[in-house]
Parts: structure tokens; sequence; C-alpha cells
């Protein structure tokens, strides 16, 4: 069909003397037909073939001096060498050829194909037998290759396992320093301390409570003098609105606050008295040498001194060792650590026999005869238990005010909140109606707030809230 279409598309092409219809005939077969023909000029056959790709099979005596010099002059070289051009079709040039060319060039095409073929039959044995002897060389370098590398991996192996148990060595070394290290400059204290934050709190709560069992005004607990009362009310500018039964919270709000500040009061005196080594050596002196009733007092005074000392020792003395500067926290952790574990508890006489620091019993007669001012207990069981329950809630305050707080790094502190001061439920706590907050304000401070850096915005931490008897504004 197509060299029917090409026939019949050629038939009316002749000669013509103006322009380049042929020329352009044959591009546009070339660039759309993309064949090498044939295409018919005067009812005469003729192909189109590529200049690189014809000279490629025949001799340059057979083309030399081609040139297109017209249409008719194209034509004349057809009819008369056979062959004509070459005429640029695209980026390439062409020759247009003969029927009789075009078969010679395809015997000659087909001759060079079946000559590559045999030489490659030829030689394939031959480069089968070249490749088998190539595969035998490399298999035997690449096995002696093998053989190095795995006797260089022995070694290595051999090395590494030494270094590595050399850097285990090492390892445990540095690890036990740094414990050593680490326990000397860390102010972390271990879950199992007494005196951990959590453990500390729980411990503020418990005498929070002992307190409020102490100074309660329950059944079987009556008030023995109203006037006394009011007197001490005015201490902390309070005042009964209504009967006595309607003010008993704010009453033991100020009795618990009361009995704290009388505490913290006689423990100065205790830990600040100018006689307290004329005391000691008197005490010595006595039949009771073994209770040493002003021991803790000379242990506190002590560490002061012996804090200080290294203080200064770290600050005027040249060194590069990381234990001097944490010396002193350390020393105040550990030592304020056994004074909040063993201080004014009972002293040992012998294995069978204790007695109770002189300290404690002193206070305990006088707070019981103060309370006994304020409030009269008919129970004796009831009274009994009061008058037990005294003599921990004493030892309690001077433990944790005065030593397990500075334990804590920083160390903590405690703070009132005075009369009038807004509630803050963030730091307070109280029996009141959230609903009335607002309106509401402190009393009475019961309980002080417990933590670290109080005063600061940023870095204040709260171990135990302040506890609030609360009044309407």
């Amino acid at each position: 069909m197509e060299e029917l279409q090409h026939k019949r598309q050629s038939q009316q092409l002749m000669p013509q003397q103006h322009g380049h219809d042929l020329f352009s005939f044959i591009r546009n077969f070339v660039l759309k037909q993309q064949s090498n023909g044939p295409i018919t000029i005067n009812n005469v056959k003729f192909y189109i073939l590529e200049k690189g790709i014809f000279e490629g099979y025949f001799p340059e005596d057979f083309y030399r001096n081609q040139q297109v010099n017209g249409e008719n002059e194209f034509i004349k070289q057809l009819y008369e060498l056979q062959i004509a051009g070459p005429i640029n079709v695209g980026e390439k040039p062409h020759y247009v050829i003969s029927e009789e060319v075009y078969n010679e060039y395809h015997n000659r095409r087909q001759r060079a194909i079946q000559q590559h073929g045999e030489k490659n039959q030829v030689a394939r044995p031959i480069n089968a037998n070249n490749e088998i002897i190539d595969h035998q060389r490399i298999i035997k370098e690449l096995e002696e290759k093998c053989k190095t590398l795995q006797l260089n991996n022995q070694r290595l192996e051999s090395e590494r396992q030494k270094l590595k148990d050399h850097n285990d060595n090492l390892k445990k070394e540095a690890s036990e320093y740094q414990s050593a290290l680490g326990d000397a400059t860390s102010y972390h204290l271990g879950n199992q301390d007494s005196d951990t934050t959590s453990q500390l709190s729980k411990d503020i709560g418990n005498l929070h409570l002992n307190l409020e069992k102490f100074c309660g005004l329950k059944k079987g607990i009556e008030i023995n003098d109203q006037k006394e009362i009011e007197e001490l009310l005015k201490k902390y500018e309070c005042s009964i609105k209504g009967t006595i039964k309607e003010n008993k919270i704010l009453i033991s709000g100020v009795l618990e606050r009361y009995i704290i500040e009388i505490i913290i009061d006689k423990a100065n005196e205790y830990f600040n008295h100018e006689e307290n080594d004329k005391d000691n050596k008197e005490v010595d002196e006595q039949s009771d040498k073994r209770q040493q009733q002003n021991l803790e007092a000379k242990i506190v005074k002590t560490t002061k001194q012996l804090l200080e000392m290294i203080n200064l020792f770290s600050t005027i003395r040249t060194g590069n060792d990381k234990i001097s500067k944490s010396t002193p926290t350390k020393l105040r952790q550990q030592i304020f650590g056994i004074l909040g574990n063993r201080g004014f508890s009972n002293t040992v006489l012998d294995e069978s026999d204790g007695k109770e620091h002189p300290f404690v019993e002193k206070l305990r007669k006088e707070i019981l005869d103060l309370m006994n001012r304020y409030r009269k207990i008919k129970d004796q069981e009831k009274l009994a238990e009061h008058e037990k329950l005294i003599n921990d809630i004493i030892r309690q305050v001077v433990n944790i005010f005065f030593f397990r707080l500075k334990v804590q790094e920083p160390t903590a502190e405690w703070k009132w909140f005075p009369k009038n001061t807004g509630i803050n439920t963030l730091t307070m706590d109280g029996p009141w109606d959230k609903d009335e907050l607002e309106y509401l304000s402190v009393d009475i401070c019961a309980f002080p707030l417990i933590g670290t850096n109080l005063d600061s915005a940023e870095d204040a931490k709260m171990m135990f809230p302040a506890q609030i008897v609360a009044s309407c504004l």
C-alpha cells in the first residue's frame, strides 16, 4: 500500500525549471515516512539512504565529486550515475540511489552481517576458554585474599578483645571513682533517706495532726478561763465573736500556734545560751555524765564553726579538687540528718534503762502547766494521752524546724502569714468554703508554710502548706 501511495504521489512529479519541488518532496518523504523508499521519479524507483550509511558500504570512487546543481542536474545524475546528492534532510545529508544500487547496498550489508556472525562463532570458544582461565585465576586470587583477611581478622579480633577488657577495667575504675566522687559532691538524698522531701513532708503533716489533737477542744475538753483565752487571742490580734463553742476552731488554731512558738523559743534559748559551755562543764562533773543534756547544742555549735572554717579554707587556699566546694553542704546534710534522727531522744543509761532528755522533760512540764490555764480535760484517760503526746510534739518541732529542714538543699525555711492576709490556696490550707474565698482572709496562721526559697516567686518550692483559720473580710 505504501508503494502504491508513493507511486501516486510521484506520477505527476516531473523536472521543473523553477524551484526545488523535487528536493522538497524528498525531504518531506524522509522526515514524514521515516523510510528508505522507494520513491518514483518519472516512473522509475529510487531509494533514499543516509550519506554515512551509504559510504560505509561503497568505495570512495563510487560517490566522489557528487554535487547537486539544481533539479535537472540532480535527475540527470540519477539516470546516468544511478546516484545523486547528497542533499540535506534535517541535520543529516542523504543520497538518492537507483533500485540497482540499493539492492547492491542491501547485499553488501547482509554479507557484512554474516561475516561478523562467523567471527563471533569462531571467537566464542576461544573467549570461553579465556574466561575459564580468567575465572580460575580470579578465584585463586580471591582465595588468597580471603585467607589473608581471615588472618587479619583473627589478629584484629584478638586485639579488639584485649582493648575491650582494658576498656571494661577502665570503666569499672572510673565508675568506682565517679561513684565515690558523686557521693562526695552530690546533694541528692537517697530514696531510703528519712529526710527526702516527700518523707519530710509526711512527717510535717503528722506533726500538725498531733498538734491539732493536743490543742483541740473536742468533747470532754472545756475552756478553763475565758479571760485567759481572750488575753492569748489578743497576742495574735484575734477576738471571740459569739460563744466559746462558735470559736473553738479559732481557739484551737491560736493554741497550736502558741505551742509551736513556745517550743521554738525554748529551743533557741537552749542552742544560744551564753552559759552553755559552763553548764556543760558542770554537768560533766555531775553523776549523770553519760546523759550529756547539752550534747545537741555542742554539736550544733561545733558544726557551725566547722562549716565556717571549711568555707574559709576552700576560699583562701588554692586547689583543683571538686570536693572542697561541696563539703560544707554534705557535712551540713549528714550532721543535721543525724541530729534530726536522734536529737532529744531518750538517753541510754544502760542496756535495760533509758531516761527522757532533760530539755524535753523540762519543757513538757512548762507546756502542760500552760495548757491547764486555758483548758481542762475531765477524762483522765484522755488527759494521760495528751500528756504523753506532748513529748513527741516537742521532739518533732525541734528536730524538724532546727535539724531536718537544714538537711535540704537549699536549706528549707518556714513562714507565718500575718492576720488579714488574703487567702492563697497554693500556699494555704484550711476549713473554708471555696465559693467564699474572695471574701476570706487570715484570722490566725496556726501552722507555718514550709518550703525552700519562699520569698522567690520563680524558685519557691512548697513542702507543706500553711494551716489557716480564716474569717470574713
